[in-house]
């Protein structure tokens, strides 16, 4: 195990690899991706921590990789690296057609929550059933995937660019807290950037196609407005279509020897919509899978 090869460039892979060299700096390891940032698809995360679309993937997994990441995303946060990673320490609201709301994601949760009064769903969402009001983190990928790649290049890293989601980006420098809502068949949220306000989303099971979509755009923002009806004075930068990766649960594990290849591959994909909150507790799994590998300790387990 002396040459390690990543595939994949956006948070995944990013923080996977860091992580490897951190724990194995004389490693040789390269990130081969057809894509590298600003152009993945990570770059169009809305990016709060808040697990979303991750299948029946078992909760004390879920709970222990999104505690490892709110811990490091509360360090970044705080520290001289704040700016140049652009993570930030922000509230707001999540609201839901479905009483009551309840919550397991978040470590801290149980200091920085509160369900919203009757009266407070009445005035700001009266669409909605239940609700509450919580501090997260939100990270702006634009500029922590760069940051990040930086890091990996200073230890040493490769690159090799080889080949093998609905939203809008608007400037309405007002908005302060987060709002999302999610009602039936509509996921909205309202998120505000380190550059601009991320409007969101569609979630289309099937939807392959990457162009905007101008009806989808329309709904879009008009249930924006409907949350804060201020948006409708703001000026819009760019639209921007993504993919989640979704699966039935995250696949995150060591793939048996095979007689057919020398390589030994680490599965580590299908975060659906919460790569931003899981990717740092992932790369550890990653680098626990490595560590059992070159100690010749794997016990053979899948997710």
């Amino acid at each position: 195990m002396k040459k390690i090869c990543v595939v994949g460039a956006g948070i995944i892979g990013l923080s996977s690899a860091i992580r490897i060299q951190d724990r194995y700096p004389k490693i040789d390891i390269t990130i081969i991706a057809d894509k590298f940032s600003p152009n993945t698809t990570s770059d169009g995360a809305g990016a709060l921590f808040e697990v979303f679309a991750v299948g029946d993937t078992p909760l004390e997994l879920v709970q222990k990789w999104a505690k490892e990441t709110w811990d490091h995303l509360k360090n970044v946060a705080f520290s001289v690296e704040a700016d140049s990673a652009r993570v930030q320490h922000v509230s707001g609201y999540w609201v839901t057609g479905d009483p009551p709301m309840t919550s397991e994601t978040s470590p801290d949760e149980e200091n920085t929550s509160r369900r919203l009064t009757s009266e407070e769903m009445q005035l700001l969402f009266p669409r909605a059933k239940s609700g509450k009001f919580f501090t997260s983190y939100l990270v702006d990928c634009t500029s922590y995937l760069p940051w990040l790649m930086k890091q990996y290049m200073n230890k040493g890293g490769k690159i090799i660019n080889k080949t093998i989601q609905s939203l809008d980006e608007v400037h309405a420098p007002w908005i302060k807290h987060f709002y999302v809502q999610d009602i039936g068949d509509e996921f909205t949220y309202i998120f505000p950037g380190s550059k601009n306000v991320v409007l969101g989303a569609t979630f289309q099971k099937g939807n392959w196609n990457t162009k905007p979509n101008h009806e989808d755009r329309a709904a879009l923002f008009e249930r924006c407005c409907q949350i804060h009806p201020s948006l409708k004075m703001a000026t819009v930068d760019y639209s921007w279509v993504g993919l989640r990766p979704c699966r039935s649960r995250v696949r995150l594990e060591l793939e048996p020897p095979s007689a057919h290849t020398k390589c030994r591959v680490i599965h580590n994909y299908g975060h659906g919509g919460a790569g931003v909150t899981l990717h740092w507790g992932c790369a550890q799994t990653v680098v626990d899978l490595l560590r059992d590998l070159i100690n010749n300790t794997y016990i053979n387990s899948k997710l």
